[in-house]
C-alpha cells in the first residue's frame, strides 16, 4: 500500500492529478475575475495568487509567467472552438440557422470568459512567436474560415448577399468585446453594472436580428 493515506499507488496518482487540476482552475478563475474587474490586463502573479488563495510560487510553477497564464485561460475557454465550428459548418442546418447558433455560442463564450477578446488581441500584438501561432490556430483562423464559408454557403443557397467576411468577423467579435469588456463605458453611459441573463438574451436577439437582417436576401 502507498504511504499516502494508505491508498494504492495508482489511486494516489489520480488524486494528485485531480488536486492539481482543481488548483489550476482556481488560479485561472481568479485571473479571469481580476481581469474583468479591472477592465485591464495589468495583473501580476502575486495578484492572482492572493485572489486564488495559493502561494505565488505555485502560480509560476503551473504557468511560468503572465503569458503562460493568459494562454491557459484562452485554451480553457476556446479549446473546442475549431472542432465546433467545423461541425457547425458541416451540419444539415440552413445557413441562417447555422449563423444563429454561432452567434448565440459566441455570446455565451464571452459571458463565460469576458476577457477572451482582449487576451487574444494582446497576445497577437505583443506575445511570443509560439504564443501567436497557438492563438492564431486556436481562434483567429477558425473564425475567419467559418465566416468565409458560412457566407459562401448562404450565397450558394440564395439566402445571403455576398458580403465581405472580414466585416462580419469585425461586427460579431467587436460587439461581443464591447458588451463584455467595456464595463466602465456601460456603467457610465447606461448605468449597467453587470451583464444580467436578461441583458445577455436581449443582446443575442439584437445582434442576430441585425446581422441576419443585413445579409439575408
Amino acid at each position: 500500500m502507498s504511504v499516502v493515506e494508505g491508498k494504492a499507488p495508482a489511486a494516489a496518482v489520480v488524486d494528485g492529478r485531480l488536486k492539481q487540476g482543481r488548483t489550476r482552475n482556481r488560479i485561472l478563475d481568479a485571473l479571469s475575475v481580476i481581469l474583468t474587474e479591472r477592465d485591464s490586463l495589468d495583473v501580476t502573479l502575486i495578484d492572482v495568487a492572493k485572489r486564488a488563495g495559493v502561494n505565488h510560487a505555485l502560480v509560476g510553477y503551473y504557468f511560468g509567467n503572465k503569458e503562460g497564464m493568459f494562454l491557459a485561460l484562452l485554451r480553457r475557454g476556446a479549446h473546442s472552438t475549431p472542432k465546433w465550428l467545423e461541425m457547425l459548418l458541416a451540419s444539415q442546418n440552413s445557413p441562417e440557422e447555422k449563423l444563429r447558433i454561432h452567434l448565440r455560442g459566441m455570446v455565451k463564450s464571452y459571458a463565460q470568459s469576458p476577457v477572451i477578446g482582449l487576451l487574444t488581441d494582446t497576445i497577437l500584438t505583443v506575445g511570443s512567436a509560439e504564443a501567436v501561432r497557438e492563438v492564431t490556430d486556436l481562434i483567429v483562423k477558425p473564425l475567419a474560415n467559418f465566416y468565409s464559408e458560412i457566407i459562401k454557403q448562404g450565397v450558394e443557397a440564395g439566402k445571403f448577399r455576398p458580403i465581405e467576411p472580414m466585416f462580419l468577423h469585425m461586427e460579431i467579435v467587436g460587439s461581443c468585446n464591447f458588451l463584455f469588456f467595456s464595463r466602465a463605458r456601460l456603467e457610465i453611459g447606461y448605468g449597467v453594472k453587470e451583464i444580467s441573463p436578461r441583458l445577455e438574451a436581449q443582446f443575442i436577439e439584437h445582434l442576430t436580428d441585425g446581422i441576419l437582417g443585413s445579409i439575408c436576401i
